[in-house]
């Protein structure tokens, strides 16, 4: 199951996260902005990571990691992750 975290801040992530009851909950935040019919809007990340999954299951199977995988249509997340390695407080470990 894919869900969609809060889109706040990173301690309501955080905190969202850790009310989640399965660790088979795969949690996506924060949400992502993409351009419709000529306008950017923000919309939920859920639908965009399912479909990368299908895409990495159809064309690789499902033992493939999503690591490093692109979603094209994505101009950016509605907040920013930094993503400093090695240092288990960064967001996107979060």
């Amino acid at each position: 199951m894919v869900a969609d975290g809060p889109s706040t801040n990173d301690e309501e992530a955080t905190k969202w996260r850790k009310s989640v009851g399965s660790r088979r909950v795969y949690v996506v935040d924060p949400w992502v902005k993409v351009f419709i019919d000529g306008k950017e809007e923000t919309l939920p990340s859920s639908p965009f990571v399912a479909g990368l999954i299908a895409k990495v299951d159809s064309e690789q199977s499902f033992w493939h990691s999503l690591n490093a995988k692109k979603i094209d249509v994505l101009l950016e997340q509605s907040r920013p992750i930094d993503f400093t390695l090695a240092i288990r407080s960064s967001r996107q470990i979060i």
